[in-house]
């Protein structure tokens, strides 16, 4: 049985943006606001915020400031314990 966390999870990542956020993580590590926008150049950058405000929220991923910028990270046990296998992202 799905517990209302694992679904919260599952409905965030139906989201191709945000899906697509996670695999650029998985692929290539930590990785600074800039460069993961770099790959969504039709979306505004309110519009980025927002998909990472949310991952956020969720404890998808993590974020670390340096200075003026961020750098965000994948939260691989989170995505593990809620049923995600990280494998297929690839």
């Amino acid at each position: 049985m799905m517990t209302n966390e694992t679904i919260k999870i599952f409905k965030i990542l139906s989201d191709k943006t945000r899906l697509e956020i996670i695999m650029k993580l998985f692929e290539n590590g930590e990785m600074s606001c800039k460069d993961i926008s770099s790959f969504f150049k039709k979306l505004s950058q309110p519009t980025i915020s927002h998909h990472f405000k949310v991952l956020e929220n969720a404890k998808i991923i993590s974020i670390r400031k340096e200075c003026t910028s961020n750098f965000y990270s994948l939260n691989e046990k989170k995505l593990r314990q809620s049923g995600v296998d990280l494998n297929l992202l690839k």
